[in-house]
């Protein structure tokens, strides 16, 4: 449960921020800018919104301080001091924080994803550079014939020969 304007919202995306790719998050972004109509519901997906790129952001990118840029923005202006106002001011400034950090999103979250990309390649470099030191291990390119080491044996061309 979220508390907006003294009031508890069940917050109904739990563990979903993790299937929601950067263009979904990105659409419900653009969505609050079309189905802006209540101030009390628009608070409230804003603050779904706001919510689930937080958690996106600090799940693929995390200490990376994006999560706190993007908190920086502050919430939406239609709640003042626990109450909602409905006055056109608030509404522009509204869809004016909507907007910037839709901007926000489009460009940095596409370098969180570089940083996700960048340690995943890094993650099967070194996965790849353990199983050729593995493979380097047991087998033994030196030898005329292709040998492969297994404990006390080796077999050279299809043949086990005792290692003394």
């Amino acid at each position: 449960m979220q508390e907006t304007a003294g009031c508890f919202f069940d917050y109904p995306h739990d563990n979903n921020y993790m299937s929601q790719s950067l263009d979904q998050l990105v659409d419900a972004g653009l969505k609050l800018l079309n189905d802006s109509d209540d101030p009390t519901d628009a608070h409230r997906e804003h603050e779904y919104w706001v919510t689930d790129v937080s958690r996106w952001l600090q799940e693929i990118a995390p200490n990376s301080s994006l999560s706190g840029e993007w908190a920086a923005f502050g919430s939406s202006p239609l709640v003042y001091g626990g109450g909602y106002y409905d006055d056109p001011r608030a509404w522009v400034s509204h869809m004016s924080l909507v907007r910037r950090r839709l901007k926000w999103l489009s460009e940095k979250g596409s370098d969180a994803l570089l940083i996700v990309t960048k340690i995943r390649v890094k993650r099967v470099v070194a996965k790849l550079r353990a199983l050729r030191n593995k493979v380097a291990r047991t087998v033994d390119f030196g030898l005329a014939g292709l040998a492969v080491r297994n404990r006390s044996h080796t077999r050279i061309l299809g043949k086990v020969c005792k290692i003394e």
